[in-house]
């Protein structure tokens, strides 16, 4: 990859490559221009279903890019953005790569919650704004509401 990589046109089939070579080309421009190189290889291992409704793309984008930043000197992986909450940047990162590298035109919420996700935690997002309430969850008693994601495919 370099800075002048081209995503897959659009009637080319579609990979699971595409999502993580995206997501590798969205921090290009934020590394120096002349004198650096990365060699990367990689090995991917999920049990969240594919194609399944449960975000698979995203958080499969969320953890490309947060592990190739560790990879980045803190303040280079975002010399270029816009965006200084690192969870949105990434967020919008992420969901560009989607975009352009999968011909997918999908929003910003999986991308966004897979960011910025706390643990125990409720997210109000503001899709619009990119605006991020987190609300405590109630300790689990027997009297409160349980919230169950499952794959029924």
């Amino acid at each position: 990859l370099n800075g002048t990589s081209r995503p897959p046109d659009a009637d080319e089939p579609r990979s699971w490559v595409n999502y993580v070579v995206g997501v590798v080309q969205q921090y290009m421009h934020d590394l120096p221009k002349e004198g650096c190189t990365i060699d990367l290889s990689m090995a991917i291992a999920s049990d969240v279903p594919l194609s399944s409704g449960l975000s698979s793309s995203a958080s499969l984008e969320v953890a490309v890019a947060t592990f190739f930043e560790c990879f980045l000197p803190e303040n280079m992986a975002y010399s270029s953005a816009k965006e200084k909450d690192i969870r949105k940047e990434r967020a919008l990162r992420c969901q560009k790569a989607e975009n352009d590298w999968t011909h997918s035109p999908c929003g910003i919420m999986d991308q966004l919650a897979s960011s910025a996700a706390q643990v125990g935690k409720l997210m109000l997002i503001d899709c619009q704004s990119l605006e991020i309430e987190h609300v405590t969850m109630k300790a689990n008693t027997p009297e409160d509401p349980v919230i169950l994601i499952t794959n029924s495919k």
